[in-house]
């Protein structure tokens, strides 16, 4: 695999509707946290350049979307691994891999009238994510001069190749503009790879150019080529929008059930390990009943699937930040022992008692938080106190 400078999102295991195999599922997910984690320090970065900017205001839609698209890929997520940790140290069973397939390739936003509010699925989110993050960084100057060239024009060839697959998808009557974007693209890249060999020969030849003469073109062609990604996807995004016929419905429909499935896992997990856990309700999809065929029956429908949308994004955010608080506490936790563990503290404070008190309350089940959280606070607040002393 290509090891590239930046945060690249890593290709699902397999497609829509295909079996997903445990082995490559787990290094799936694997690579995916790690994106998530590489990219919202990259997003950091680039909100950082650009506030100050004096012409912020060019690049805020495109990091707004970022932001948004970040967000919606974690929370899809920690999903994916709530449900494959679902079934215990075996793993998932073929039940559980086929809702973790539907997660992946399930939209991640519903349709709606929110501008961020997308209808794409995992990978397209990271693709797009990937796209944007490019152009901002051409567009906003931040570049790792180290980075590898040859990787660079690797990610470009990629980027490229998906260009043509959204190009061959679009309507017949929106064709003929985009090919013409990707004869551009296509031309751009057949010269940057003839540079690249050129400087390959040039490295024995030191005559012959170099990684820093290719660096320019190559900057601009990531640009061009991230910001044509970015526009095919979000008119797909937008004829999807524009299609509420029943069989797009129903797919969102669809999408939705299995969300709220993998909430409802979230939110057991929750319920079982932790004391307080939050108490919200999971709305049920299927309540709502079978997609009308009325046009207006069916825009009242859609209406009533973006309030479940809702819903169940603020229960997600809600047991996952009380699992989140848990991790906390216990690094925390962590952190104290090896703290403590060279302090030479005086006897008369119990604070070995106190960490295994907490370590003990965070164990248990349902894990105490209020008491594990008020012992640390404690002993954090004691250390400080010894350290100001000194």
């Amino acid at each position: 695999m290509t090891t590239t400078t930046y945060a690249a999102a890593p290709e699902p295991p397999a497609g829509p509707g295909e079996p997903l195999a445990p082995v490559p599922l787990t290094h799936y997910l694997q690579e995916l946290g790690r994106w998530r984690v590489r990219r919202q320090r990259e997003l950091d970065i680039l909100d950082e350049v650009a506030a100050a900017r004096d012409d912020s205001d060019e690049t805020a839609d495109d990091l707004t979307l970022s932001m948004a698209l970040w967000h919606a890929a974690a929370q899809r997520y920690d999903l994916l691994v709530t449900a494959a940790e679902s079934s215990g140290p075996g793993g998932p069973d073929a039940d559980t891999r086929e809702r973790i397939n539907r997660l992946v390739w399930g939209l991640i936003e519903q349709p709606g009238t929110e501008t961020h509010n997308l209808s794409l699925s995992l990978p397209q989110a990271c693709q797009l994510s990937d796209a944007l993050a490019s152009a901002l960084r051409s567009r906003l100057q931040v570049d790792d001069s180290a980075g590898i060239v040859a990787d660079r024009v690797h990610a470009v060839q990629a980027r490229v190749a998906r260009v043509a697959e959204l190009v061959a998808d679009l309507p017949e009557d929106d064709r003929e503009e985009e090919q013409a974007r990707l004869a551009s693209l296509e031309e751009g890249l057949a010269r940057l790879e003839a540079h690249l060999q050129s400087a390959e020969a040039g490295r024995q030849d030191t005559s012959g150019p170099q990684d820093a003469d290719l660096r320019p073109e190559l900057g601009r062609l990531e640009s061009l080529a991230a910001i044509t990604e970015r526009d095919l996807i979000l008119d797909a995004v937008r004829r999807a929008h524009g299609r509420a016929d029943p069989e797009h419905v129903a797919r969102v429909r669809e999408e939705l059930v299995t969300t709220a499935d993998a909430v409802r896992v979230l939110a057991g997990r929750a319920l079982d390990t932790l004391d307080p856990a939050p108490h919200l309700a999971i709305p049920d999809v299927e309540a709502l009943g079978e997609v009308p065929q009325d046009r207006a029956e069916l825009t009242a429908y859609l209406a009533g699937l973006e309030r479940v949308d809702r819903a169940l994004e603020q229960a997600h955010i809600t047991y996952a930040a009380a699992l989140a608080r848990h991790t906390e506490l216990l690094d925390r936790a962590e952190a104290l022992a090896a703290t403590l563990s060279g302090t030479g503290a005086p006897t008369s404070v119990d604070l070995a008692g106190m960490l295994s008190r907490t370590i003990e309350a965070l164990h248990n089940v349902p894990a105490d938080l209020q008491r594990a959280a008020a012992l640390i606070g404690a002993q954090e607040a004691y250390l400080a106190e010894m350290r100001s002393d000194r």
